[in-house]
């Protein structure tokens, strides 16, 4: 494997495969490159300010694209889930038996939200159900 410096916002190893989050002009990348650094496919494309890959497993990737999250399976990335304010981003990520948490950060009202399958999403709670003064989460984290 030979080494390379990338400008990337975010990168992920699965198998003999490389994902980098690319940021080029206004846009936000999401290409494949093989271990040796050479350019294999791309996968997303957005205009976007902020980006962040979540979780990588071997046959997906867990992404948040400013207010959205996307699940990349197969390589084709599709919205699994909307930040409650579009100003608003996905910012931790956190697993336990079996489920996958997952907070927004920005204005109120912000959530955290759980899913089985990374497909299906439930809000759990909001900043504001805990206390009505606060304006966000600042992480997650599971205790079992």
């Amino acid at each position: 494997m030979k080494k390379a410096s990338l400008n990337a916002l975010s990168a992920a190893v699965i198998g003999d495969h490389v994902y980098v989050l690319l940021m080029e002009g206004e846009r936000l990348l999401l290409p494949v490159l093989n271990t040796d650094l050479e350019f294999v496919k791309m996968v997303r494309g957005a205009k976007g300010n902020s980006e962040f890959i979540f979780k990588v497993e071997k046959d997906y990737i867990l992404i948040s694209l400013d207010d959205k999250l996307y699940l990349v399976k197969g390589g084709e990335a599709r919205v699994v889930l909307v930040a409650s304010n579009s100003r608003n981003i996905f910012w931790h990520l956190t697993g336990g038996e079996g489920r996958v948490f997952i907070h927004e950060y920005g204005l109120p009202p912000t959530a955290i939200y759980s899913s089985k399958d990374l497909e299906q999403w439930e809000k759990i709670v909001t900043n504001l159900d805990i206390d009505k003064q606060s304006k966000h989460f600042h992480n997650v984290a599971f205790d079992p």
